[in-house]
C-alpha cells in the first residue's frame, strides 16, 4: 500500500491536484454533504479503489477486509488521526455504497497518476508471454521494473506487499476481478502485470460445484419427473428450495449491507406494534453502596460523661467545679437537645477539658443509594421521563 509521503509526492503534480479538486468537489455535492476532507486525504481515498473493488468481488465486505481497508486508509492519510476518526476511512464508506458510480472516474485520476510516474508502454508484453512466465520469472521481471509501477500493483491487489513474490489462492470471482481491475487500469497490456497474475492459484472446485447447484435447482422442475411418488419428490425437492432460498437471502443480505458492523446498526424486520411499542420504553435501577468518615473537633469544649446517660457537651467558660453546669447539649450531631442546670458528681462522673487534652468525635457512616428511571424515546431523537433517587444513610457510633 502506498505510504503518506507516496501519496504526498503524487498530490504535487499540478495536474493531479487540478484533478483532485475537481472531483472531491463533486464527490461531496453528490455523496456525502459537508464531508470534510483534504486534497491528499481524497487523493488517498482515490488510491483505494481498486482495493475497494477487489473487497467487494464477492457482493460484500467481509470483516477481515474491513479491518485492512481502514489500515490502508490510516497509513496513507495525512498524519494526526491516530486517535480520532480518519477522513479517509470515514470516506470510504460512501465510496463503498456507490462503488460503481465512482469506479470509472476514479480509475481515470489513478490512469494520470501512472502516466505522470511511468510509462506504462514501455513494458508492453509480447503476444503469449501470457503462458511461457511463471512465478521465478515475475520475481526477474519484477526487479527490472521501475519502483513505481511496483507500488501500483502491490498497492491495488495486495495487503502486504512483502509477499508481491508468493504464490496465494484466490477464488475465480476473485481473480476475474483483477483481470477486470487491471484491464480498465491499462495494466493488462504490461508484462509485469501478465506474470503477476500467474502468481495466483484459483480455487475451482467450489466454484464449480455451486455453479453446478444452481444449475440443478433451475431445472428442478425436469429433473424430478422421472420419480413416480408425489411424496418422493416433495422431500427431494425441499433441499433444493432450501438452497435456492438461502442464496436469494444471501443476495439480499448483500444489497442490504456494505460494512459487516452495520448489521447490529439496522433496524428489524416482521415485528409487531405492540414489541416496537415496548422498545421505545426503557427502565431503569441502579443500587450503591458508600462509606462516610466523619470527625468532630471540639477545641473550645468540655466533655461531662454520666452513668446511663448520652456525653454532655458544655462550653470551657461555664465552670463544673461549682457542682453545677448552667447549660450543656446532647445529640449535637444531627438532633440537638439542651440540657440546664446540670449538676456534677465529681466522684462519679468523668470530666475532661479540651484546654487539657484533644478531644475529638469520630465516627464512620454507612450509605446506601437507590436510583430509578423511566424515559420514552420519541422519532429516535428526544427522551422524555422521569426518575427518584433514595438514600438510606446510618451514621455509626462516635
Amino acid at each position: 500500500m502506498f505510504s503518506e509521503n507516496e501519496v504526498a509526492i503524487m498530490i504535487e503534480i499540478p495536474e493531479v491536484l487540478e484533478t483532485i479538486i475537481t472531483s472531491r468537489k463533486e464527490f461531496i455535492e453528490k455523496e456525502a454533504n459537508f464531508l470534510e476532507i483534504s486534497e491528499h486525504d481524497f487523493l488517498s481515498l482515490v488510491m483505494m479503489t481498486p482495493t475497494v473493488g477487489m473487497a467487494l468481488a464477492n457482493g460484500t465486505v467481509s470483516l477481515f477486509e474491513e479491518l485492512a481497508l481502514n489500515k490502508m486508509a490510516r497509513k496513507m492519510s495525512k498524519g494526526g488521526f491516530f486517535m480520532k476518526i480518519d477522513p479517509v476511512a470515514h470516506a470510504m464508506k460512501f465510496l463503498i455504497k456507490s462503488y460503481d458510480a465512482w469506479e470509472a472516474p476514479f480509475f481515470d485520476i489513478i490512469k494520470l497518476c501512472m502516466a505522470k510516474t511511468l510509462d506504462v508502454n514501455a513494458h508492453s508484453k509480447v503476444e503469449g508471454d501470457r503462458e511461457e512466465f511463471g512465478l521465478n520469472s515475475f520475481g526477474i521481471e519484477l526487479m527490472q521494473v521501475p519502483y513505481a509501477c511496483v507500488r501500483f500493483i502491490s498497492s491495488f491487489f495486495l495487503h502486504d506487499e512483502s509477499e508481491i513474490v508468493e504464490e496465494r489462492s484466490i477464488s475465480r470471482i476473485e481473480y476475474e476481478k483483477i483481470l477486470d481491475i487491471g484491464a480498465k487500469l491499462g495494466l493488462s497490456e504490461t508484462l509485469v502485470f501478465a506474470t503477476f497474475c500467474k502468481t495466483f492459484s484459483v480455487k475451482l472446485f467450489l466454484y464449480r460445484l455451486l455453479r453446478i447447484i444452481h444449475t440443478f435447482a433451475c431445472s428442478t422442475s425436469m429433473s424430478l419427473k422421472f420419480i413416480k411418488y408425489p411424496t418422493l419428490r416433495v422431500l427431494l425437492l425441499l433441499p433444493i428450495i432450501f438452497i435456492g432460498s438461502s442464496s436469494l437471502a444471501q443476495e439480499k443480505q448483500q444489497e442490504k449491507f456494505t460494512i459487516p458492523l452495520d448489521r447490529f446498526y439496522i433496524d428489524a424486520d416482521n415485528v409487531s406494534a405492540f414489541r416496537k411499542m415496548l422498545s421505545k420504553i426503557h427502565f431503569g435501577l441502579a443500587l450503591g453502596y458508600g462509606r462516610t468518615f466523619y470527625n468532630q473537633n471540639l477545641d473550645g469544649f468540655s466533655i461531662l460523661q454520666q452513668q446511663d446517660s448520652t456525653p454532655l457537651l458544655f462550653d470551657n467558660s461555664l465552670d463544673p467545679s461549682s457542682g453545677n453546669i448552667a447549660r450543656g447539649y446532647r445529640y449535637w450531631f444531627n438532633n440537638v437537645q439542651t440540657a440546664d442546670d446540670v449538676s456534677v458528681d465529681s466522684s462519679n462522673d468523668f470530666l475532661v477539658n479540651s484546654d487539657t487534652v484533644d478531644l475529638a468525635f469520630k465516627a464512620p457512616g454507612t450509605s446506601i443509594p437507590i436510583t430509578a428511571t423511566i424515559h420514552v424515546d420519541f422519532l429516535n431523537r428526544y427522551k422524555v421521563g422521569g426518575g427518584f433517587m433514595f438514600e438510606y444513610h446510618r451514621v455509626g457510633d462516635f
